[in-house]
């Protein structure tokens, strides 16, 4: 009886091993939209570069290393370098990416962010655009590169004082720049910022900003 046992169970290990060597040989292949193979991989973290595969579904990668399965695209990564995408933190590229949405001049150089509203400068806000509407405009835009907005000081400046910003604004100017300052700061710009040019004069915007927080 005993003997029969271990006939029985030893038949039915075999005959499980050899289900599950089955599944895994006739079992369909992993699919991806897109497989970069053999490429040297940069991950942003500070670890040395390893050479390897990275796989991609819809907009997220997937796999990272040795990539068994298929794809809808193939890229021969040799001789190349994959890493994150470059951040530009001054770009004034939000002066024209509503009409250049693809913004291929930065794409084309690895660049996926960039800062704008540097220098003093940013597309809005405009005497009949706010800033979040302006936000809103390039949001449904679509644009092919992430933007991290800045609202340019001068730009206020200018909306509000002309071309004679050199001089010092009166309490009524201050109180129109906080009019411009308020919903720039609560639509949802990178942390809330302001863009400062060194050669533009910062007195009604520093002024304003003081006196929305109470300091002045």
């Amino acid at each position: 009886m005993k003997l029969k046992k271990s006939k029985s169970t030893l038949s039915i290990a075999c005959i499980f091993f050899f289900f599950l060597l089955a599944i895994t040989f006739f079992s369909a292949p992993e699919k991806y939209d897109i497989i970069i193979k053999n490429t040297k991989i940069v991950d942003g973290t500070g670890k040395a570069a390893l050479r390897g595969d990275i796989a991609i579904k819809g907009e997220k990668i997937v796999a990272v290393g040795r990539v068994e399965g298929e794809a809808a695209t193939v890229i021969d990564g040799s001789g190349l370098v994959t890493c994150p995408g470059f951040i530009d933190p001054h770009s004034h590229a939000d002066l024209t990416i509503v009409k250049y949405p693809l913004a291929e001049n930065l794409i084309m150089q690895g660049i996926t962010t960039f800062l704008g509203g540097n220098c003093g400068g940013s597309a809005a806000p405009q005497k009949d655009l706010t800033f979040g509407e302006w936000l809103s405009k390039v949001e449904d835009e679509g644009i092919s590169i992430n933007y991290a907005p800045l609202v340019g000081h001068y730009t206020i400046r200018i909306l509000v004082m002309g071309h004679d910003y050199r001089r010092k604004a009166t309490p009524a100017e201050i109180e129109q720049t906080i009019y411009f300052i308020t919903p720039a700061m609560l639509a949802p710009m990178f942390t809330g910022g302001g863009g400062i040019g060194v050669v533009w004069m910062a007195g009604p915007l520093w002024n304003g900003c003081l006196r929305m927080s109470g300091t002045r």
